[in-house]
């Protein structure tokens, strides 16, 4: 029997370790779910040239794989872990959380600046958490960039 879905809305956030050889810290990423269609939003260290992005991607990878191994796309990934949720109908805050996750590939600062200590995907993902304090999910040491200077 499937199982009922109760909500309109679930943000995800996932992590990964990074390519190697950088494999010792994490890369993270949001999966919003809106209706059962998933979504992913990320930086990545490689400019988004098809969407003209910066570095910020949306479904450059399947919503639940980790990065690739080697910072080449062969297909070896590692495992992904799932660091927290947040879901919700109308009007929550999983609703308003998955509309602050669209706009942002309009209002991130550093959308056009990658670094490995910062801004990075954690400095984008902690952006994120940051207006969101009921979301549980916080990242730690091996996610570095969280403490990038945000505007």
């Amino acid at each position: 029997m499937k199982k009922k879905i109760n909500y309109t809305y679930l943000i995800e956030i996932y992590e990964s370790p990074a390519n190697l050889p950088a494999s010792f810290a994490k890369h993270t990423w949001f999966v919003v779910t809106k209706k059962g269609r998933k979504t992913r939003y990320e930086i990545l260290m490689r400019k988004n040239i098809k969407q003209e992005l910066g570095y910020f991607h949306i479904n450059f990878l399947p919503p639940y794989s980790g990065l690739f191994i080697f910072p080449i796309d062969i297909p070896f990934f590692f495992k992904s872990k799932k660091l927290g949720e947040i879901k919700g109908n109308s009007n929550s805050q999983a609703e308003k959380m998955a509309q602050f996750i669209k706009k942002s590939i309009h209002t991130y600062p550093y959308i056009n600046n990658y670094h490995l200590l910062g801004p990075n995907s954690n400095t984008y993902t902690q952006y994120v958490l940051n207006q969101f304090p009921e979301c549980k999910a916080r990242l730690n040491t091996t996610h570095i960039g969280r403490h990038y200077k945000l505007n």
